[in-house]
């Protein structure tokens, strides 16, 4: 393998997840980003993933589609409770949780956490690109890069040894070329950023219409 190529080549490691910010931006719809949208569908039928496609958003820097599984967002629409990104409340809500799992039961229950980051989807352009976004974002969930045709050997190679999924658009339709990891890498944990982008992904769920506040309701 080419130096360069060993550059994308990534195996389960320590994921600074602490590290990613608030930063989520969503993209309004495009052509182009609706043609992504609907085979990223199709895609994640083809891997068998569980959840729902969001619509491309810029996610800490990366530029991806999210696909999560709602869990309590149902509950949080039914209380009014919208999106929060103040990290100091999320701080507290995380430690109210723990104290609660290791059986405190005085500790006040915190709102629930509207879903659950099944993995992001990269439709770049360059292999390259796809492969480092996703492999980014590790720390969360899983990765799929999403191309219009079979990749290489060699790009396929990468992909494995990355704990990475690909999808190929080929003449025989959606196609796995590689399976990947399920979830984020094994060493990752979770932190207070981490509900950060959930409740990230939650306003963004919003924004573009994938869950509904119930009629004339509005979320604080």
């Amino acid at each position: 393998m080419s130096d360069d190529a060993s550059r994308f080549v990534r195996h389960d490691g320590p994921v600074p997840v602490l590290d990613l910010s608030s930063e989520l931006t969503h993209r309004p719809p495009s052509a182009v980003g609706t043609n992504a949208y609907g085979a990223a569908v199709a895609a994640v039928r083809a891997a068998g993933w569980p959840g729902v496609v969001l619509p491309e958003a810029q996610v800490v820097g990366v530029r991806v589609l999210p696909v999560v599984a709602f869990t309590g967002v149902w509950q949080r629409l039914a209380d009014r409770v919208g999106p929060e990104r103040r990290l100091a409340i999320l701080e507290a809500w995380e430690a109210g949780a723990s104290l609660r799992a290791l059986g405190a039961k005085r500790a006040p229950e915190p709102p629930a956490a509207p879903l659950r980051v099944v993995g992001f989807i990269s439709a770049a352009p360059r292999w390259d690109r796809a492969l480092h976004d996703v492999a980014t974002l590790g720390g969360l969930g899983a990765g799929l890069v999403l191309r219009s045709h079979c990749p290489s050997d060699l790009q396929l190679l990468e992909a494995d040894a990355s704990n990475m999924w690909v999808v190929a658009d080929t003449d025989a339709g959606m196609t796995l070329c590689v399976t990947g990891r399920l979830g984020p890498v094994s060493t990752a944990y979770r932190v207070p950023a981490t509900r950060l982008i959930e409740e990230g992904l939650f306003a963004h769920a919003l924004d573009c219409g994938a869950v509904t506040p119930p009629s004339g309701q509005v979320t604080d």
